[in-house]
Parts: C-alpha cells; sequence; structure tokens
C-alpha cells in the first residue's frame, strides 16, 4: 500500500502575484503521523520536485495544484489506481479511480 502525503502546499495569491507555500501542520504533528505511518509497513513515496511536470498536469487535466502533484507522484512510481471521492482524477486517462463507498 501506498501513501502520498503532502506535508506542504501551494497557492497562487492573484492579489500578489506570488506563489507561496505554506505548512499544513507543525512539523511535529508530520513527524508524528510519520512514524505511525512507517510502523505501519507502508511506503511514504518522495514527491518529485518537476513542477513544470506539475503545472503540465494542471493545464492539460484542468486539475488543482494537489491534485497534479498526486498525478505526478503516480506517474514518477508508475502507480495506475487511486482511491478517492474526488471524481477529478477520472479526467486523467491513464488512472482507474476506485471510489470507496
Amino acid at each position: 500500500m501506498y501513501i502520498l502525503m503532502p506535508i506542504y502546499f501551494s497557492m497562487w495569491h492573484s492579489n500578489r502575484n506570488i506563489w507561496k507555500t505554506e505548512k499544513i501542520y507543525e512539523l511535529t504533528t508530520c513527524w508524528d503521523a510519520l512514524n505511525k505511518i512507517l510502523s505501519m509497513n507502508i511506503t511514504v513515496l518522495d514527491t518529485p520536485m518537476d513542477f513544470n511536470l506539475v503545472m503540465n498536469i494542471c493545464r492539460e487535466y484542468k486539475l488543482l495544484t494537489r491534485d497534479a502533484l498526486h498525478v505526478s507522484v503516480m506517474r514518477t512510481h508508475g502507480i495506475t489506481q487511486i482511491a478517492t471521492n474526488d471524481g477529478d482524477f477520472k479526467k486523467v486517462p491513464e488512472i482507474s479511480v476506485l471510489t470507496p463507498s
């Protein structure tokens, strides 16, 4: 099982025309969560740092930045299935969306 775990997210601030990266959690909270995940024998995947790839995915499939980041991680690691209630992933033809009930 793989878990995509973004710790940071980026927002476009149109009033300032800048990209701003903000922390979602305090570092200790992330560290505790990561230790719990690692103790469950789950693989945590590296996030590719190819901003151009993420932005190309955003434009091509009209995805939000965070969703495009997930797609780029999936492509990098050869993952073709995602379990989510987010229907936007259905826009990406190479991904099979498994909708939890």
